[in-house]
């Protein structure tokens, strides 16, 4: 259960771990012990953070998807203003 509370602390921060193993342990309910080698095993040591390769490659996925509706809301909203009368001329014809 530590494993996947340190995974979903991974998701829920969008960031790699802090290398703090007793603020860890404490966020998630568990022992410095097992935290740390959940950490050893499972993690990479990357300068003052914990990676996790899949967990990065995911928040990678979403934020590129993130963007590309971002992007594309944009596109719909240019189109929609060039067609200012467009809804009115619609509701007209209902009428």
């Amino acid at each position: 259960m530590a494993y996947l509370r340190l995974i979903w602390l991974y998701y829920t921060q969008q960031a790699p771990l802090e290398n703090s193993i007793e603020n860890l342990s404490f966020q998630i309910g568990s022992d410095a012990s097992t935290v740390g080698q959940l950490l050893n095993h499972f993690f990479t040591l990357d300068g003052n953070t914990w990676r996790h390769s899949r967990c990065d490659r995911e928040i990678d996925d979403y934020e590129s998807k993130q963007r590309l509706v971002r992007t594309h809301d944009g596109t719909m909203r240019t189109q929609c203003e060039r067609i200012p009368n467009a809804m009115r001329t619609h509701r007209k014809t209902m009428l």
